[in-house]
C-alpha cells in the first residue's frame, strides 16, 4: 500500500514523460504514416544501442513490477481496472515508439497473475460477477487492439482476414508467452 499511495502515480508521470520523448524521437527518424508499426519495428529490430532505448526497457521492467504491486494489493481489495487502464495510457508510448504491441496484454496477464495468486492464498472467490465483466472487456477490447496494430504491421497479408485476428494471431501470442515469461 505504501509504494501504490505514495510513489505509484509519480512513477507513471516519469514513465509518460519518457514514451513520449522516446515516442517523439522515433516519430522524427520513422515519420508518422501509415506504415508506422511496420517502419518502427524495423529500427527497433536493428538493435542498435541508444541510452533512451537503455532508460525504456528499465522503464518497462518498473511499469511490470508496479503492476504486481498493485494486483498483490488489490487482491486485499477489489480488482481496480481504473488504476490499471491508467498504467497502460501512461506506458503506451513507450512501446508504441518500438512498434510493440505487448503493451495491451501483458500489463494486463502480470496485474491477474499477482491479483490471482494473492487471492489463492486469502481463499477468496477470485472474481465476482462485476470484476469478470470489466476484466473480460478489457482484455477483449486490448486483443482489438492488438490484432489491428498486428495487422498495421504487416506480415500478414494484403487483406485483413478475420481468421487471423480472431484465432490465428491470439493463439501464435500465446505460444509466445513462454518465451516472454522466461
Amino acid at each position: 500500500n505504501y509504494i501504490i499511495e505514495n510513489y505509484f502515480q509519480k512513477f507513471l508521470k516519469i514513465i509518460l514523460f519518457i514514451g513520449v520523448v522516446f515516442f517523439l524521437i522515433r516519430v522524427a527518424e520513422v515519420g508518422l504514416t501509415l506504415n508506422f508499426f511496420s517502419d518502427v519495428r524495423n529500427v527497433y529490430n536493428q538493435r542498435n544501442f541508444s541510452i533512451l532505448q537503455w532508460l525504456g526497457t528499465h522503464c518497462t521492467v518498473i511499469v511490470y513490477f508496479l503492476l504486481i504491486l498493485l494486483g498483490v494489493r488489490d487482491a486485499h481489495n477489489d480488482l481496480n481496472i481504473k488504476l490499471l487502464l491508467r498504467t497502460i495510457l501512461f506506458a503506451s508510448p513507450l512501446f508504441l515508439a518500438n512498434g510493440t504491441r505487448t503493451f495491451l496484454v501483458a500489463p494486463i496477464l502480470n496485474y491477474l497473475a499477482s491479483y490471482l495468486l494473492t487471492r489463492s492464498t486469502l481463499k477468496k472467490r477470485f472474481f465476482s460477477k462485476i470484476e469478470l465483466y470489466r476484466i473480460s472487456s478489457l482484455l477483449g477490447l486490448s486483443l482489438l487492439i492488438f490484432t489491428v496494430i498486428g495487422f498495421s504491421r504487416g506480415g500478414y497479408g494484403d487483406v485483413f482476414n478475420f481468421y487471423l485476428p480472431i484465432v490465428g494471431w491470439p493463439v501464435s501470442t500465446a505460444q509466445q508467452f513462454n518465451f516472454w515469461l522466461n
